[in-house]
């Protein structure tokens, strides 16, 4: 994540629509990211409190009407990076019901996680990111799977000012420093 990001807080499996819900958001770690926004519903009965640190944000809504089954959006959450580092994003749900005032039964609450990094490459939309946490960023373009293409990114962008003042994050043979050896380590360790 670079700038800010959106998540969607979903009901799965909904068997009568969502009529109303409260629940309280929290970023694990303030520092590394805050929630800037909670947008709901408009024709719903709502209030959403954001802490003044942006760690947390409590939404009631009330007279909300949506599809009736399935996954149901209920609320999209606007998450602001403030400095490179992952973070959770928590969710508790202390109630949720049917469109008729019925209590649903809540099997599992779902946070999300996200990484914060200035590492953009190139002209990609996302950072790079680390996927399995070795601490080297595979997917150089930031697009959710390792490829040619971030390949391809790298070596285009070998000498980029991005690149070569990120060595570490960039050292796939393990030497220390940045170099075209890592553009073919990564090819071999990843895609042949």
């Amino acid at each position: 994540m670079n700038g800010s990001t959106t998540f969607d807080v979903a009901v799965q499996d909904a068997d009568g629509g969502v009529g109303a819900y409260s629940l309280t958001l929290s970023v694990e770690d303030s520092a590394t990211a805050t929630i800037e926004d909670v947008s709901v519903d408009e024709d719903a009965l709502s209030e959403v409190q954001i802490s003044s640190d942006g760690s947390s944000a409590t939404v009631e809504v009330a007279l909300l009407d949506t599809e009736q089954n399935g996954s149901v959006t209920v609320a999209t959450v606007i998450v602001s990076g403030e400095a490179d580092g992952e973070s959770e994003i928590g969710l508790d749900v202390s109630a949720l019901g049917t469109e008729s005032g019925g209590a649903y039964e809540i099997t599992a609450e779902t946070g999300a996680a996200l990484t914060v990094s200035e590492l953009v490459v190139g002209g990609s939309e996302q950072p790079a990111q680390d996927p399995d946490n070795d601490g080297v960023y595979e997917d150089v373009n930031g697009d959710g799977t390792v490829d040619e293409l971030d390949v391809q990114l790298l070596f285009a962008e070998r000498n980029s000012a991005i690149v070569q003042n990120s060595p570490q994050a960039f050292d796939f043979n393990g030497d220390g420093t940045f170099d075209i050896l890592d553009i073919q380590s990564l090819y071999y360790q990843e895609i042949a």
